[in-house]
């Protein structure tokens, strides 16, 4: 629910202005993983139990602005 995940992600952003979001999909791109799992969704990674056989997972990532 984005109760759970984008608002909650939003809400660190806003509070941490010191921290600046990080584009997952740049991440696993850098990885090498591939592009057809469809893993992310905007800024963020996102798992769903009918398309990856896993839970259901959320993840944001921030880096320390310097």
């Amino acid at each position: 629910l984005p109760a759970e995940n984008e608002e909650i992600a939003q809400a660190f952003s806003l509070r941490n202005a010191g921290f600046g979001p990080i584009n997952v999909a740049d991440i696993l791109s850098g990885l090498k993983v591939p592009a057809h799992l469809e893993l992310c969704d905007g800024p963020f990674l996102r798992l769903w139990p009918h398309r990856h056989q896993t839970d259901g997972f959320f993840a944001a990532v921030w880096a320390k602005s310097e």
